[in-house]
């Protein structure tokens, strides 16, 4: 690792001790895996239709739990605390399921080192959710896979029908709410929209959150509306506070835009 890159990654998480001391602790160990356990996808599929919510965190949200920033969001203390309290609060029982990358989380350092695409750079990509897995997240629970809505076909085959007959309300930026509004395939008819920003949406958490709230109250009461939500890391907070009130929310990311077109996002797994 080059001194520089130490020296920027010390400056960017020095507030954090705990991170950059189980980091340095892990990076060099070949054999380091999260040893995350994971629900299959049968197994993932029933939750689903009892109702749980989904949720992914990949590198970027550990990034920002740490006090860093992404390119379309940037760091928010509020955000932070969310993160931390649905990682402390998920157990069996919750209303909503963490999705974390399967695939890599479990890979060992000299594996991921060894990436054809990407190399060295695959580890450091992956490393964040692995230290923060070991000493942030429950260990006797299931996960779900972040990347379940990116296999082709996952939604059609397991999820449509379970949808079918509900109320969905869209939550993303101006250009997927008009694509999905136009894509003649999407079969489902009662669908409201919620429209947010591109970037930084976490800056009109407050006004996305009161948008959904207000067409929620115009869903009969004996109805059980789905959010399928798009819209960067503030997602995962919107999931899981609506869950904590029953309404059922899918954090689908890049799965939203290309729902039922003739595209496929697997290949960026």
């Amino acid at each position: 690792m080059k001194i520089s890159r130490i020296l920027n990654f010390l400056r960017k998480y020095y507030k954090h001790p705990v991170y950059l001391l189980a980091y340095g602790f892990y990076l060099f160990q070949g054999s380091f895996i999260a040893g995350t356990k994971f629900f299959n996808q049968e197994e993932f599929v029933k939750e689903i239709k009892k109702g749980r919510s989904f949720l992914r965190l990949n590198e970027g949200e550990m990034h920002l739990i740490n006090g860093g920033r992404i390119h379309y969001q940037r760091y928010e203390k509020n955000l932070e605390k969310s993160f931390r309290e649905l990682i402390k609060n998920y157990r069996d029982t919750a209303p909503y399921i963490i999705g974390l990358a399967k695939i890599y989380v479990n890979e060992t350092n000299t594996e991921a080192k060894l990436d054809p695409k990407k190399g060295i750079a695959h580890l450091y990509t992956w490393m964040p959710i692995k230290v923060m897995y070991k000493i942030a997240f429950p260990k006797n629970v299931k996960y779900g896979d972040a990347h379940a809505f990116y296999y082709d076909n996952f939604f059609q085959e397991n999820i449509e029908e379970y949808l079918m007959d509900k109320y969905l309300i869209v939550v993303s930026n101006k250009n997927s709410i008009q694509a999905f509004k136009e894509n003649k395939n999407i079969p489902f008819t009662k669908v409201f929209f919620v429209e947010t920003p591109s970037e930084n949406s976490y800056a009109s958490y407050g006004k996305i959150y009161s948008d959904i709230e207000e067409i929620l109250k115009t869903v009969p009461k004996d109805e059980k509306p789905v959010l399928l939500i798009s819209t960067g890391p503030a997602s995962k907070q919107l999931v899981y506070e609506f869950s904590k009130k029953g309404i059922t929310g899918y954090d689908i990311g890049k799965g939203l835009e290309v729902l039922y077109k003739n595209e496929s996002i697997q290949k960026l797994i």
